[in-house]
């Protein structure tokens, strides 16, 4: 019995010590991407020519993804360093393509935006964390909701219409709320059933992180776009 406890004791010792690495590097990532849009805003002709130019603000775009498309495909070859980088290099690139979409609001209501979705995106996490329900169906049901969100800002990046942006930000602040629930106790009982080498847990802590913090930006930008108060 001692050693079931023991053995019980260190499972869930690794299991917060993986967390507290995921979370950490959360954390690093968010922290770059908002020292990168401070950058930007005291650099104006800079912030100027990412506004201006279609050219690179698709280059973000493609640049971001091609990032996560790259990490996912290369995972196992790929070192810890490496990865590490990539994900620094995602913050960075995250950071210049956000600056000009929080230069349309005022800084007080994207402080309190932010706070709002930081207290949505902890409240969130405990829940995945402490929930004895499956979260695990949800998945295929978060992917076609996923899927169906840009196909929707796709379509509206078109139309143009405000009440359809109002309309899709709605439904996307629920889906990226679940998502972070259910990333968490995916990454909860990963914690649990590891064995792997300390380069790899490393590794797979960030790829939860980026998950998480992609949930998080998620959350912030679309709760903005409800709730933010645009500049005169």
């Amino acid at each position: 019995m001692n050693f079931h406890n023991q053995d019980h004791m260190n499972q869930a010792s690794m299991a917060q010590g993986f967390m507290v690495k995921v979370y950490s590097w959360m954390c690093v990532g968010l922290a770059v991407s908002a020292s990168v849009a401070y950058y930007m805003f005291t650099h104006i002709a800079l912030m100027q020519l990412v506004v201006s130019s279609f050219g690179i603000q698709l280059g973000l775009i493609f640049g971001m993804l091609g990032i996560v498309f790259f990490i996912g495909a290369q995972f196992q070859k790929l070192s810890y360093p490496a990865v590490a980088l990539l994900y620094t290099l995602f913050a960075v690139l995250e950071g210049v393509f956000l600056a000009p979409i929080l230069l349309v609001y005022t800084g007080a209501s994207v402080i309190n935006v932010f706070v709002t979705a930081s207290l949505m995106f902890v409240g969130m996490a405990l829940y995945g964390w402490i929930t004895k329900s499956d979260l695990s169906s949800m998945g295929n049901l978060m992917t076609m909701a996923l899927w169906g969100l840009i196909l929707s800002m796709f379509v509206n990046w078109f139309l143009q219409s405000d009440v359809f942006s109002l309309l899709i930000s709605s439904i996307a602040v629920g889906v990226f709320a679940m998502l972070v629930a259910y990333d968490v106790q995916n990454l909860k009982r990963l914690s649990q059933q590891m064995v792997m080498t300390p380069s790899d847990a490393n590794k797979i802590a960030i790829m939860g992180a980026l998950n998480l913090y992609l949930n998080m930006i998620n959350l912030f930008l679309h709760l903005l776009r409800l709730f933010g108060q645009r500049r005169d």
